[in-house]
């Protein structure tokens, strides 16, 4: 009776516990760890900046080539002061470049998009 009861669960256990060790090992290993902020609804936004930089693209081909600041920020849901340190960091003078018009606005033009879209 005594087999019965407790056999099964000390070979159960360890079996579980190594399970569950191999687990956690092989899954942190494997992807990278995004820490969400828990002050922000849909985790912290500036983690994943390949993917916030390919949002902005598809932004700017949504727009025709051409964003201002404000563009960025309803779209990301950033800072206005984050959005700008991140824009300014994708201007290289190729792909992303800073236009300002006559009456003081800032664009960020995406030239190769301004292209695609006067060929249409």
């Amino acid at each position: 009776m005594f087999f019965f009861f407790w056999g099964p669960l000390f070979f159960i256990f360890p079996l579980f516990f190594v399970f569950m060790l191999f687990r956690w090992i092989f899954h942190r290993s494997g992807k990278p760890v995004r820490h969400l902020d828990p002050f922000v609804p849909f985790g912290n936004v500036l983690e994943d900046s390949d993917s916030l930089a390919a949002s902005i693209f598809r932004l700017a081909n949504r727009m025709g080539g051409r964003l201002t600041l404000s563009d960025i920020v309803i779209e990301t849901g950033m800072d206005p002061k984050q959005a700008e340190k991140f824009i300014e960091k994708m201007i290289d003078g190729i792909r992303v470049r800073m236009e300002v018009d006559e009456k003081g606005i800032v664009y960020y033009e995406f030239p190769e998009i301004l292209a695609r879209h006067r060929e249409r």
